[in-house]
């Protein structure tokens, strides 16, 4: 504590003191800025980036920006800094200090935002450098356990209330603090908590017809006409092709059936609307899509869609393009992220920035110029930018803007449209509190997770309606599952339930559960029996029984159900099983 002796010269030792810290921070949060992730982990960086200097850099900003938004600022506390107690000897300085503070803690955020989104892509540190020290962790994980199950939100004492403010604004500003498990769990219960409110007021329940030869169509007007009611309970009832409506009661299952297919229809690269990054492995808004008739109404609608699935708790097959997900989250993609969406463009742009020559000499402009089916566009970059050259000077301005511009204002109305069909349905301040790895996870699962047959086997049923079940077959079944290899087990996730990773937080949340029906055995006859027909060959093939192969198993993915013929050998089993997921085969509607 410093004396009243001294002050004076304490007063301006710690005001000198958090001038540097600000300085620094801001300066280094810009320098960050224009580093490529390889030149920010490269040993001949131009600024210090080593492991153990970046661990206490994440430390020492962590605490400042915790302590400011955890504790109260009218007392101190065991963890508070000096600069609070510096605040309580000096009240006559009070403003001026909290001032310093609101200073000091927007330039920590700053710059534990640029090395978090650094870390989310590629980890440079220990994951406990990010995690809160023993002291403070098990009181907040407390405190958050309580407020996400309710607890501090529905109480009247005003100390309950402070805490609940206090750990609010910790949370939205640190959301990593929080384990991503308890985040998403929290997500999943406010998420069932908003659909129970809004179905408990709900008087008849809305049945959706849709054609199965215009599914994406129907399926666009429907939602149209229902507006918010889309977060209430639907049923939808598929029209045949000859027009007629397919019998059966939506308990969920075509409801989830149209979901899959409709995913499948509008991220068709032919349909326009999204287009697939360079590696083909993740969508992103096409950004020619706008020459299609209404296609903003259609990618509010795709949105719309996304978050009804989310509400529902069904994962989708199709993954986003991590700088879309940054997009939709409202945090600016970073360079690298070129990468995925258009390698040679990166690697031009990289070139740019190295060039050792004149830059100039490539007769660059702050332009860019774009071919729509043909028709030539000159867009610029900035003000009168294709007036503008190129230089060594500006060159690194020019890369930054042409990123900006291929990453986010080339999407940037898709991208809107998107957004408020989305968050029409679900909360935008909860979906903030992920990063856009894990929003993958909550959208479609996780890639990396391996498949836990014992936790699916747990969660699993067996469907009445069946045959009687065998035991003996059941074990089979297991045992065989358990034998596949990882690329196996997805397959027959994917086969049973049409998303080939698991559902979060585990195979109880699997909705409907997967399910087993025993089916009768029924024995091929030989291709050459005068008893068979070519008719009743091709219905035999469209169910699963093929001559060549014998009777697959079959699956209503719409019901996350497997239809298990009961094999009279283990063996018999296995290749049958292994036949239909590695070939697709006997996928029915039945």
């Amino acid at each position: 504590q410093p004396s009243s002796s001294t002050s004076s010269s304490s007063s301006s030792s710690w005001t000198l003191a958090r001038t540097a810290f600000v300085l620094f921070a801001h300066t280094y949060s810009a320098a960050l800025a224009g580093l490529e992730m390889n030149e920010f982990l490269s040993a001949e960086s131009p600024i210090v980036t080593n492991s153990p200097a970046m661990e206490r850099l994440v430390r020492v900003v962590k605490v400042i920006i915790f302590n400011y938004y955890a504790y109260p600022h009218d007392k101190t506390t065991s963890t508070t800094t000096m600069m609070m107690d510096y605040k309580q000897h000096h009240q006559h300085h009070q403003h001026q200090h909290q001032q310093h503070m609101l200073m000091t803690v927007a330039g920590c955020r700053g710059l534990l935002t640029q090395l978090r989104a650094r870390y989310v892509r590629r980890p440079f540190c220990r994951e406990e450098a990010w995690a809160l020290e023993s002291r403070d962790r098990s009181a907040f994980i407390y405190h958050w356990d309580k407020w996400s199950s309710g607890e501090l939100s529905n109480s009247n004492n005003n100390m309950m209330m402070a805490s609940n403010k206090r750990l609010t604004e910790t949370v939205w500003r640190m959301p990593f603090l929080v384990p991503f498990e308890k985040r998403a769990q929290a997500f999943r219960n406010a998420l069932a908590s908003d659909k129970k409110s809004m179905e408990a007021t709900q008087t008849r329940i809305p049945t959706v017809n849709i054609r199965r030869t215009h599914l994406v169509a129907d399926g666009w007007e429907a939602m149209k006409v229902m507006g918010p009611g889309l977060t209430r309970k639907i049923a939808v009832r598929f029209i045949d092709t000859q027009g007629r409506a397919e019998a059966g009661i939506d308990m969920g299952g075509p409801f989830k059936e149209f979901l899959e297919t409709l995913c499948y229809e509008v991220f068709r690269v032919d349909y326009g609307l999204f287009a697939p990054t360079t590696t083909r492995d993740s969508f992103y808004p096409n950004p020619n899509c706008v020459l299609l008739p209404d296609w903003q109404e259609q990618m509010e609608f795709v949105g719309k869609i996304l978050g009804k699935a989310m509400m529902e708790g069904h994962l989708v097959e199709i993954r986003f393009a991590s700088f879309f997900l940054n997009l939709l989250l409202s945090r600016p993609p970073h360079f690298d992220d070129l990468m995925e969406l258009d390698m040679d463009l990166w690697k031009n742009l990289s070139f740019i920035k190295s060039y050792q020559g004149d830059v100039q000499d490539l007769g660059l402009t702050f332009a860019v110029s774009n071919n729509i089916f043909g028709k030539h566009q000159t867009i610029p970059l900035i003000s009168g930018g294709d007036d503008v050259d190129v230089t060594n000077e500006n060159r690194v301005n020019y890369v930054m803007l042409m990123a900006d511009y291929h990453l986010t204002r080339k999407i940037a109305p898709q991208t809107a449209a998107f957004r408020r069909g989305l968050f029409s349905v679900v909360s935008s301040d909860w979906m903030k509190l992920f990063t856009h790895q894990e929003l993958k996870v909550l959208m479609s699962g996780s890639e990396d997770e391996s498949i836990d047959i014992d936790d699916l086997r747990k969660h699993s049923q067996i469907d009445p309606r069946g045959s009687f079940p065998s035991p003996t077959v059941l074990s089979w079944f297991w045992s065989c599952v358990k034998k596949l290899s990882e690329e196996q087990k997805r397959l027959l996730l994917k086969f049973v339930t049409a998303c080939s990773h698991p559902p979060l937080l585990g195979f109880k949340h699997l909705n409907p559960p997967f399910t087993i029906r025993f089916v009768p055995l029924q024995e091929a006859r030989s291709p050459d029996s005068k008893s068979s027909s070519s008719g009743k060959s091709i219905f035999s093939r469209m169910f699963g029984r093929n001559p060549a192969t014998g009777q697959l198993p079959t699956s209503a993915t719409c019901f996350n159900m497997l239809k298990l013929p009961l094999y009279k050998s283990q063996k018999a089993l296995a290749e049958k099983l292994v036949m239909a997921i590695e070939a697709k085969a006997g996928f029915d509607l039945q």
